[in-house]
């Protein structure tokens, strides 16, 4: 399993926003925040929330460079709060008035600060792993119960094109260098061309590279192995 965080990225302070009553506005992963919390969010604070979603960090990303709209909140992984940060598409948070903050747990925020050096402009939101999860209705148990990812690879499924990794470079990448035997964070020659082979071998296998389909697609039978975010598994 490889772990995962997910942060907070804000450009404004919502709750002060929402007081003046201008739009907040807000761009998410899907299935991220119940609709109906969203309505009592609004009633509470008397603004209107415009809720935008997205299903990859690349396409997060892509949208915030080439679209004329501000984001108000934004809720990148890791690794995109830093490619933000450095794009200068992010500002620094006002301390004074996250009267919350200090409830933060200190190891968490020390995990943070790998892509954001001083906790200035995110706050840890989610955490989580990622793994596989398949259909034991075409898989036998035994087949996975080694927790490798070189299950992808297995012969079993030559030519059957039934499964699917997720579309985040950090999260399929990581998993191959895993398997290599090095840290998901080495990006030595040496590591990434032994990640390269890896992948190689498991492109064969996999029909798509997406972070959505396999939520469903793994329950009727359409895939059988998929690479998962733990809360889409638990779902």
């Amino acid at each position: 399993m490889k772990y995962r965080i997910l942060f907070l990225l804000i450009a404004a302070l919502f709750i002060m926003s929402c007081h003046k009553g201008p739009v907040l506005y807000i761009f998410n992963w899907s299935d991220y925040i119940d609709p109906e919390l969203i309505s009592e969010f609004e009633k509470q604070h008397g603004c209107k929330v415009k809720y935008s979603t997205y299903d990859s960090n690349e396409n997060m990303l892509t949208k915030i460079k080439s679209s004329r709209q501000s984001f108000d909140i934004v809720f990148p992984s890791g690794d995109h709060v830093s490619i933000l940060i450095e794009a200068g598409l992010a500002e620094k948070l006002d301390m004074s008035k996250l009267s919350n903050y200090a409830h933060m747990d200190p190891l968490l925020l020390e995990k943070a600060r790998d892509f954001d050096t001083n906790n200035a402009y995110s706050i840890p939101y989610f955490w989580g792993v990622t793994g596989l999860m398949y259909n034991r209705k075409y898989i036998a148990p035994e087949m996975v119960e080694q927790n490798s990812w070189t299950v992808i690879g297995d012969k079993f499924f030559d030519g059957r094109r039934k499964i699917t990794m997720l579309d985040d470079a950090r999260e399929v990448v990581g998993a191959a260098l895993i398997t290599a035997g090095y840290s998901v964070n080495d990006t030595s020659q040496e590591a990434l061309e032994a990640a390269k082979k890896i992948l190689d071998v498991w492109d064969v296998n996999i029909t798509q590279f997406d972070s959505e389909s396999y939520k469903n697609e793994v329950a009727d039978g359409t895939t059988w192995l998929a690479q998962a975010y733990n809360g889409d598994a638990l779902q």
